[in-house]
């Protein structure tokens, strides 16, 4: 029933533009091959890196968030970016 909900959500992360890019250039080898019916987008903005994603399905979503938040949280981490 729920999976074939069409459902988005967006980021802003804020951080300065160099880490925002490093942070960008880090996540973009890993959102090349996704499923055909997934859209995720980067786009830096000023002093921002704003992630778009849209699927289908409430749990597919939150897999691909949890997904991402760790990732981000490792690559800030090991870059040492607070």
């Amino acid at each position: 029933m729920y999976r074939d909900v069409k459902i988005s959500a967006s980021l802003r992360i804020n951080l300065s533009s160099e880490a925002a890019s490093a942070l960008y250039k880090a996540l973009e080898a890993d959102n090349k091959e996704i499923p055909s019916d997934m859209k995720i987008s980067m786009d830096i903005k000023g002093d921002s890196l704003e992630i778009y994603i849209e699927c289908r399905g409430l749990g597919r979503l939150r897999n691909t968030l949890e997904d991402l938040m760790r990732c981000i949280h490792s690559i800030l981490k090991l870059a040492d970016i607070e």
